[in-house]
């Protein structure tokens, strides 16, 4: 072939070869045909090859190959037309490649090359997506007009027989099948619906069809626009290819707009509804989570004060007894009647941050599963880039917000001092590099387009996960919330008062606010319980018992004062039942004139006498 560089096989078919070439005196870059060898040798096979490329030749159309030349060498067969750096539309569903968004995108410029055609009496008549080029900007071509259908003013004429069949029998229409005089421009017609179809879903219109509005999530109106494509009569089907570009167009408009933003803003919840759960959902329990942290640690802090105050309160109290139970008076600071008693207990450290661990991790997979969910139905619709950002967002920001808390948590643990900076420095660069570049493989992932068969709905498994993390999730709420809380301010410990206070009080209260006394008098059916005054005196009578409650006490001003217990030794005043718990069973039991003489472990006697401990007594 002279003036052509051949450089590589493109691909070859049951007719032809195409390959790569170059015209070297014009730099160009174009396709060579050649028609296979043992067609070449059959007259009639290289008459139509000639005959179409003239035909073609003369259609100058966008979206038609062009032909630049056409001939025959040494018994080749030839023609030259533009190359198309790109793929023919069923490479590119087969790459998954293809959207509903980029079929409605390419249907409108096949129907600006067909009407072209059929204006000049050209039916296709074998239009598949095997013969429909795409180029890398988009720019679509029609190409292999092989079993075209041409009229001419000086009559019709046709690369086949009347009788004979020919075509894709999946995009074939009726009429095709009955022979080729039954052909005109209609049943590219039909095999376009075959084709939007097919983009659409990435199934063939076989039998009793599922819509596509139902299988893709376009507008209905597309299937009014396919199933009349697809009449069986060609009277009934669009009579133009521009009439079917029309009505796929209008019927894009709604998606589109809602796609684009451009759409009411309840039309753009509804395209992106799983994706507003999902930021609801994390929005939600990032708040919670911090409330519920920052709750557990004022409750910490609540429990160290309370721990505090109450070692403070135990010294402060010591002290008053040692001091006035040497004899000598206390002009010191008092106690507090009311003083921070305790916390209520509620979850401990480790419980607060097993649960809020469990907290984050269920959230991250509650909140992933739901943005994956909502990519899936963006990708499967032909959602808008920006949904499917932040579709993808939803399913990397969770996990990505735990691995930084932990990067940081891990720094202020390990490192001091200036080693600590530098490393915070290192590592807010490292995040912030490692989520930029995140979020370019988001943007570039959300450009690309989704194949027509893409399943808008999670696996089984992550539909099962999905239910348990959001089970999970409420429970783990729940218990962070619902368990009882708070620290609060109590009379309660031993605390100097004056004796009318305890008028008519139990055993057991005495002790709690006041604390054991000095020493105990059994007079016949009661008892006295002897306390000292803060002036280092003791107080006689100071509490007269008749049973186990406070009869009578003892007219003094003064703030009495309890005694102290020394460790492993039971408190005068301490009820029977207390005694054996805390200090075992008795060894033995003796009459007493007093009451009745117990003997314990660790070498302890005690005399107990009206149900309380009376005496201690060290063998």
């Amino acid at each position: 072939f002279p003036g052509l560089e051949i450089r590589r096989l493109v691909g070859r078919g049951g007719m032809a070869a195409v390959y790569e070439a170059v015209q070297t005196k014009l730099e160009r870059k174009v396709a060579l045909k050649v028609m296979l060898p043992a067609l070449a040798q059959d007259e009639k096979a290289g008459e139509r090859f000639l005959r179409e490329a003239r035909a073609l030749a003369s259609l100058s159309h966008p979206n038609v190959l062009g032909v630049h030349e056409v001939g025959e060498s040494g018994g080749w067969f030839w023609m030259i037309t533009e190359f198309v750096d790109g793929a023919n539309l069923r490479q590119i569903m087969e790459l998954g490649r293809s959207s509903p968004a980029e079929a409605l995108r390419i249907i409108p410029q096949i129907c600006e090359g067909l009407q072209y055609a059929h204006e000049r009496g050209v039916v296709h008549r074998d239009l598949k997506p095997e013969n429909v080029l795409v180029d890398a900007q988009g720019n679509v071509k029609l190409a292999d007009f092989g079993l075209a259908k041409v009229q001419k003013s000086e009559g019709e004429h046709t690369l086949t027989r009347a009788s004979m069949v020919f075509g894709t029998p999946a995009y074939m229409a009726p009429e095709q099948w009955r022979g080729a005089a039954a052909v005109d421009h209609r049943a590219d017609i039909y095999s376009l619906g075959v084709m939007l179809y097919e983009l659409l879903t990435g199934e063939l219109p076989v039998g009793r069809f599922e819509p596509a509005s139902t299988r893709a999530g376009v507008a209905k109106r597309l299937d009014r626009v396919i199933d009349k494509a697809l009449a069986t009569e060609p009277a009934q089907r669009y009579q133009s290819a521009r009439e079917l570009e029309r009505d796929v167009q209008d019927g894009v408009v709604e998606p589109a707009a809602a796609r684009d933003g451009g759409a009411s803003p309840w039309a753009r919840v509804r395209v992106a509804w799983l994706s507003i759960l999902a930021c609801g959902v994390l929005l939600a329990s990032l708040v919670g989570l911090l409330s519920f942290i920052a709750w557990e640690a004022n409750q910490d802090a609540a429990r160290q004060r309370a721990a505090v105050e109450r070692e403070r309160h135990a010294v402060l109290t010591r002290a008053i007894a040692e001091t006035v139970g040497s004899g000598r008076a206390w002009t010191g600071e008092l106690p507090g009647r009311e003083h921070v008693l305790a916390t209520d207990g509620g979850l401990g450290r480790f419980e607060s941050t097993a649960l809020a661990a469990s907290w984050a991790l269920t959230t991250v997979v509650v909140v992933t599963l739901l943005g994956l969910w909502s990519l899936r139905r963006l990708r499967a619709s032909g959602g808008g880039v920006a949904n499917q950002v932040l579709a993808r967002i939803l399913c990397c920001l969770p996990a990505a917000l735990v691995v930084d808390v932990g990067v940081f948590l891990a720094i202020d643990v390990d490192l001091r001092g200036d080693t600590r900076r530098l490393a915070i420095a290192a590592a807010i660069l490292a995040i912030l590099v490692t989520h930029l570049a995140v979020l370019q493989w988001i943007l570039r992932e959300s450009r690309k387009p989704a194949p027509p068969s893409a399943d808008p709905r999670l696996s089984r498994a992550s539909r099962i996960l999905l239910g348990l993390g959001s089970l999970a999730l409420v429970s783990i709420v729940a218990v962070a919330f619902g368990h009882p809380r708070g620290v609060w301010l109590a009379l309660r410990g031993p605390v100097p008062q004056v004796a009318r206070e305890f008028l008519h009080r139990s055993v057991e209260q005495v002790l709690e606010e006041l604390g054991p006394p000095w020493a105990i008098r059994v007079a016949g059916e009661g008892m006295v319980f002897e306390y000292r005054g803060l002036d280092g005196q003791p107080v006689l009578d100071a509490l007269q018992f008749q049973g186990r409650h406070v009869e009578a006490v003892a007219d003094s001003p003064l703030r009495l004062v309890g005694a102290i217990t020394e460790p492993g030794e039971p408190a005068l005043g301490l009820p029977v039942e207390r005694l054996f718990r805390e200090f075992g069973a008795p060894l033995d039991t003796q009459a007493d004139p007093r009451g009745v003489t117990h003997r314990l472990p660790h070498l302890l006697r005690v005399v107990v006498a009206h149900g309380v401990v009376v005496e201690v007594l060290r063998e």
